[in-house]
């Protein structure tokens, strides 16, 4: 099956574009910033379906009483926190508190809306009565539970040191939903099991490609048999950068020829690694273009965008088994099993030479065997 097979509505959060028909309704998009990219993306396909959006920029600025609001927030964090209450100063009720105000200032100075959409169930919230004829929906790729409870490889998440009263806050946030879009069936089971929300209420919808990247559309011509490994992420810890520099090393030894472009995060070029820090645009699609394999070993990762953009580069995966990535990689009927021995459990390999592009399906890799993993994939190619 193909990427858009799997995900036909390209970009589309949250909307089934080939279902549901937005025309004539007026849709406000309450985000407090780009989601990587997923607001943007989302307005977009509501506005292809007809809808009048507008994005409502989740501030405190212009909010009456926000010198007093600020001041309860890091009173609040204080107590709850300590010396990491900068850090958490937006996951306390008092936080939860403020900011519904905010929303609840901000959409009075709007015309009343059909619906209004919020981004992420962190913030922002909306206080008091919602309006009856006023749909209201929430879309978001985790939840606070999640990070608590699921430990990937010891990877101790930052989010999983929120105290637990905000689990209450959260819960209530979702409640107040009609509708709670999410990206992966493990989200929206946490979502129902975990905080009670009814099933009827809580929809799966995916993703799409953040980059505009179309292998196919664009002509590209992919040259198969190079050894170009490319690694994409800001969070260079949580997505298993460090561990991809290690494997790297080795795999040179084998492979001296292989290359490594590092986008999103910086660091020190090295013999046969290159950091080319935050690109956007042409540059990082340009990066998929060239990579033949795309290597994501995160500890944590809620969806994993990523792998959509490198299959639509038609570029092989190597990925660990956590969060969202197995929903997003799946074996396809034209695969075969094989197993590499290591340290930890065995791991699925397509065994289809990157040579026959047609198979897109990404592969999946404990951490401590990433090496012998990427050993595998070069030599197929």
């Amino acid at each position: 099956m193909t990427v858009r097979e799997r995900f036909p509505h390209r970009g589309v959060i949250g909307v089934d574009t080939a279902n549901s028909s937005g025309a004539g309704k007026r849709i406000v998009v309450l985000a407090s910033g780009r989601f990587s990219g997923v607001t943007e993306r989302l307005i977009e396909a509501l506005r292809a379906k007809g809808a009048e959006v507008e994005w409502v920029r989740h501030t405190l600025k212009g909010m009456p009483g926000r010198t007093f609001g600020l001041a309860a927030m890091a009173l609040h964090s204080a107590w709850v926190y300590r010396r990491r209450m900068r850090r958490y100063i937006n996951r306390t009720s008092t936080a939860a508190w403020v900011r519904g105000r905010a929303s609840r200032h901000l959409l009075a100075q709007k015309e009343r809306p059909d619906a209004v959409l919020l981004v992420q169930a962190n913030y922002p919230s909306y206080l008091g009565k919602k309006p009856a004829d006023v749909r209201w929906g929430l879309i978001t790729d985790h939840v606070n539970l999640l990070s608590k409870t699921a430990m990937e490889h010891d990877f101790n998440a930052p989010e999983s040191k929120v105290y637990n009263g905000w689990l209450k806050v959260e819960r209530k946030i979702l409640e107040d939903q009609d509708r709670v879009f999410v990206f992966a069936d493990y989200v929206r089971q946490a979502v129902i099991d975990g905080y009670g929300i009814g099933a009827e209420r809580v929809v799966s919808v995916g993703a799409g490609p953040n980059v505009d990247v179309d292998a196919e559309r664009d002509g590209i011509a992919k040259q198969y048999g190079g050894q170009n490994i490319l690694f994409v992420g800001v969070d260079a810890e949580r997505k298993g950068l460090p561990l991809v520099l290690r494997a790297f090393e080795r795999v040179r030894r084998s492979f001296p020829g292989a290359r490594l472009d590092v986008a999103g995060s910086d660091g020190r070029d090295a013999e046969g690694i290159r950091f080319h820090g935050r690109v956007v645009g042409d540059e990082l699609k340009q990066l998929f273009y060239d990579a033949n394999v795309l290597v994501l070993p995160s500890y944590r990762e809620p969806f994993g965008i990523v792998l959509l953009e490198a299959m639509m580069a038609k570029a092989v995966c190597v990925g660990t088994r956590v969060g969202g990535i197995g929903e997003v990689v799946e074996d396809g009927t034209d695969c075969k099993r094989s197993c590499i021995s290591g340290q930890e459990r065995d791991i699925t390999l397509c065994r289809r030479s990157l040579s026959e592009p047609s198979c897109q399906h990404c592969r999946h890799a404990r951490p401590r065997i990433l090496e012998p993993a990427l050993k595998v994939h070069l030599r197929l190619l």
